[in-house]
């Protein structure tokens, strides 16, 4: 049996001795529409064994009660011979706790016999292996992770609510301890007494910025340390991992330029972090040598630039707004992660930090820019982004994706909650049905004109000034933008997109707008699309010519402003009516065509998903 062109195919291990089951199961198999499975079979836990010795199969339907094996005796079997594997049991509706203990133990799923069918059975097959797949990558990108962690210059620690779970070197040795002492240790007393509290709050809070403590050593000492925290999917649980590094030059750096101007030369070319001095135009004056060797460039070279020459031209417009907000006293200081370009053309990933200095009568004349480069750090997110990613999502941006339910932007948004982003979901749904639908912990905030300190009126004020509370690696889920059309009218609902495409990109976070397109009218999706991102997969599908050529055909319609039938697509390719048919329905089915009945008659129109391929195409 050959899978269709431009499809994967799968090898499938069936392990069953009821002549019956296999047969439904091979019959399910065999009138898979893509023909995408190969079945191989095997009766006894033995003879499927010496199959995985001799071949590499993509799936298992294992049933747990064999000839030479019960309960769970095979599984445990299987998953010490070959765990990479997903395997999905086949168990009868008496042994439904049976199987739930197995998915415990490593299978992927169950299905109860006589209670399936093909579209479920072949759905819970893809879901299994893709779930089986993520895991791998999940446990691929810990393992680099592990390895990236143990050569960087920073002390990084996991911890679970404060109880330390795993430790680099840098931090062991920074702190003075032994791997052995410093595990399960409670994290909290590794800071100052006087400083406890205050970090015990960002720990239970989620808290993501960049702050400043002193550290205890293990044999008391103190020293000033700065600490970044992030959440993370480890080891299958979502935990916190910590940067910290010890500031001592820092902060003696910061004492020196308070005592004195002409000791400040000598900090400013010794520190171990780029430093630069740039004016109120934003034209460096000064720079040290890190700074320099970072970028690239000679001090000359260097001192006829400006800030807007180095920031990498995504990040200007957004720097120079705080800039400019510190240079009016609205706050002291500026921390965020950039980019900058360096000579060669390559990209310097950054800490930055940038406050004013001030001449004798308090008047700021210069900013003070330090950045720390994180490019390997940057890396190793990008690396774990792309494995776990399905779609392309970029910080600082605003989406809108039209779909009649919300399942496209449910999904991106639970992608980056499993990132480590805090999430937010804006909603006049309830929130008992928004949490049935993500089941991943995020924020709820309720969209609606009833007044109470739980909900959040569809004014544009309220809807700003929720923002405020939200930590910079944050992404927000408005779903629907509908509602907010229905009560406020179109116009107004443009210039509350306007402001938070504004806010996204200073603040650096990721929103998704949902929307039914059906409510709208081409003009407004159109204005919509203007002030926002689409949504792209990673990876675009490929699909059969003859199956392309259907899209094709309706996105040309589409664009005429018709939708067109089931008879004019067989019409338009000289095939049957049959034959139209099945496409018709395998495009519906896989999510390239939405159907709507008009009167008797059904007429198609393009997805999100089958627009995005043609566009590829």
């Amino acid at each position: 049996m050959e899978n269709l062109p431009g499809t994967d195919s799968f090898k499938v291990l069936l392990i069953e001795d009821n002549p019956i089951d296999r047969k439904l199961i091979q019959e399910f198999l065999k009138t898979d529409v893509l023909k995408r499975f190969h079945l191989t079979e095997a009766n006894k836990l033995e003879s499927a064994l010496q199959l995985l010795s001799k071949e590499n199969f993509d799936i298992i339907l294992l049933d747990l009660y064999l000839p030479d094996a019960k309960n769970l005796e095979a599984l445990d079997k299987i998953l010490s011979y070959k765990d990479e594997i997903p395997i999905i049991i086949l168990t009868g509706l008496s042994d439904e706790d049976l199987s739930v203990s197995a998915v415990r133990k490593g299978a992927q799923d169950y299905l109860i016999k006589g209670d399936f069918n093909r579209l479920l059975l072949i759905r819970t097959i893809m879901y299994s292996i893709e779930r089986k797949e993520a895991e791998i990558a999940l446990k691929e990108s810990e393992d680099r992770f592990r390895r990236l962690s143990e050569v960087s210059f920073e002390g990084i620690v996991i911890h679970d609510k404060g109880m330390i779970i795993d430790a680099n070197q840098t931090f062991l040795k920074m702190f003075g301890y032994s791997y052995s002492e410093i595990r399960e240790q409670d994290g909290i007393n590794l800071i100052q007494p006087p400083a406890k509290e205050k970090v015990e709050n960002y720990v239970y809070s989620g808290y993501e910025g960049v702050y400043d403590t002193l550290g205890v050593k293990k044999n008391g000492t103190t020293f000033p340390i700065e600490v970044q925290a992030k959440s993370m999917i480890y080891n299958h649980r979502k935990m916190r991992v910590a940067s910290v590094r010890d500031i001592t030059e820092r902060k003696k750096a910061e004492m020196v330029l308070k005592r004195s101007e002409e000791r400040f030369k000598k900090v400013f070319e010794g520190a171990p972090i780029g430093i630069a001095l740039v004016d109120l135009n934003y034209q460096f004056d000064q720079v040290n040598e890190v700074f320099r060797l970072m970028l690239g460039y000679s001090e000359e070279e260097i001192t006829n630039k400006t800030f807007y020459d180095l920031i990498h031209p995504d990040h200007v417009n957004r720097d120079i707004a705080h800039l400019e907000k510190i240079k009016k006293g609205e706050y002291a200081a500026y921390k965020t992660e950039n980019r900058y370009l360096k000579r060669n053309g390559a990209i310097l990933y950054s800490k930055t930090s940038i406050t004013l200095l001030s001449q004798k009568d308090n008047q700021p004349n210069y900013y003070l820019v330090m950045i720390e480069d994180i490019t390997v750090q940057k890396k190793i997110e990008e690396e774990t982004r792309k494995k776990l990613m399905r779609y392309k999502i970029d910080d600082g941006n605003l989406y809108l994706i039209t779909e009649s339910v919300s399942n496209l932007s449910r999904q991106v948004f639970i992608d980056l909650l499993e990132l480590g982003y805090s999430g937010y979901v804006i909603s006049s749904y309830p929130e008992a049905e928004i949490k049935n639908k993500i089941d991943i912990e995020c924020k709820y905030i309720w969209l609606s004109e009833t007044r109470n300190r739980n909900s959040l009126s569809p004014e544009i004020e309220e809807i700003e000034s929720i923002f405020k509370t939200m930590t910079s690696k944050s992404v927000v889920f408005i779903d629907r933008l509908d509602y907010l059309i229905l009560k406020k009218g179109f116009n107004e609902t443009l210039k509350i997109v306007f402001k938070i495409r504004e806010i996204a990109y200073l603040n650096n976070f990721v929103i998704i707008l949902s929307v039914d397109p059906s409510t709208l009218s081409k003009y407004q999706i159109r204005m919509l699309e203007k002030e926002t991102k689409v949504v792209e997969p990673r990876i675009i599908a490929r699909i059969p010519e003859e199956m392309l050529n259907i899209l094709k055909f309706v996105y040309q319609q589409n664009n005429l402003g018709i939708k067109p039938s089931y008879t004019e697509i067989g019409d338009e390719f000289e095939i049957s009516k049959p034959t139209t048919r099945k496409k018709v329905k395998n495009l519906v089915s896989t999510g390239y065509l939405n159907e709507h009945r008009i009167g008797t008659r059904k007429k198609l129109e393009l997805t999100e998903k089958s627009i995005l391929l043609i566009k590829k195409n």
